[in-house]
């Protein structure tokens, strides 16, 4: 009987207000209408130069326990239906995120990227996971929310905790920072490369003697020899059009892909306190 009740799931969308738009809320809306119900909500960055994290949260919703894994009922309902349900709803879901992507790369649009996954477990503990690349879910994403349910319900993760992070945002800001650290390092090369090649360039065309014949010399284009008349007869030549304005868009910033250090990991309790677990070890090291 048991096997036959499944959860509800809406998926809630943190998105960088430097990206909302109600045209995006249409299309997240749209494309992930087979999925789940969604909903879109902006968010503020603290720093505007920063690299955009959007969030995507799966909120779980069953009207009967299943969380406690000391209680027998609730076990035999976790057994029989999470595990599966939970597997798939990870695979549409990060499915659903790589292919609209796809979509709006291929339409010359700029990417949604998602920083994190998140799975709300009604009043019991949200679980929140960094993407991987292309902000695939994590391989491993069914077993780590196992993982936590079982250490939360053991006593491990201690009293009153409700957010785990794997990794911990500490760590994830450091990996983050490091591998923006790298890519600019690398833009830098690249950059001075290109300096180097054009400064030789340059360099070799000027060893070249230049011959120039009479008529090359007198030879006015026709563009020049108008605005030439013009300041003659006292008028001002035609003004150069001015360089459009960036584009708001351009002022987004996105991280590279980086491959994520899980190892530790971020307990977030009710009131507001965080400690760092060591998922190695299986202990905290704060």
């Amino acid at each position: 009987m048991t096997a036959t009740i499944r959860p509800s799931l809406i998926l809630n969308m943190d998105v960088d207000e430097r990206q909302y738009s109600d045209d995006l809320v249409a299309e997240v809306k749209r494309s992930y209408s087979y999925v789940a119900p969604s909903v879109v909500v902006p968010v503020t960055s603290a720093d505007a130069e920063a690299p955009v994290e959007n969030t995507i949260r799966l909120v779980v919703r069953m009207h009967r326990p299943y969380w406690d894994a000391n209680d027998t009922v609730a076990c035999e309902q976790w057994d029989a239906v999470m595990p599966k349900w939970l597997k798939n709803m990870f695979y549409k879901v990060s499915s659903t995120v790589t292919a609209c992507n796809d979509v709006r790369r291929k339409a010359g649009q700029e990417p949604l990227p998602y920083a994190w996954m998140e799975v709300e477990f009604g009043d019991n503990l949200t679980v929140a996971q960094a993407t991987e690349a292309g902000s695939a879910f994590p391989s491993d994403a069914l077993s780590v929310a196992e993982k936590a349910r079982d250490l939360a319900c053991a006593g491990v993760l201690g009293e009153g905790a409700v957010r785990l992070s794997v990794p911990s945002r500490a760590s994830w800001e450091a990996q983050r920072a490091a591998a923006l650290e790298a890519a600019q390092t690398e833009d830098d090369s690249l950059a001075d490369g290109a300096c180097e090649s054009a400064g030789e360039a340059a360099e070799a065309a000027e060893s070249v003697e230049p011959v120039e014949s009479i008529e090359s010399v007198e030879a006015v284009e026709p563009a020049d020899a108008v605005d030439d008349a013009a300041a003659i007869e006292g008028e001002p030549a035609a003004a150069e059009p001015e360089a459009a304005a960036p584009d708001e868009a351009s002022k987004v910033v996105f991280a590279p892909a980086f491959e994520v250090d899980r190892t530790l990991w971020g307990v977030e309790y009710a009131d507001g306190t965080v400690r760092t677990f060591d998922s190695a070890e299986g202990a905290f090291i704060d």
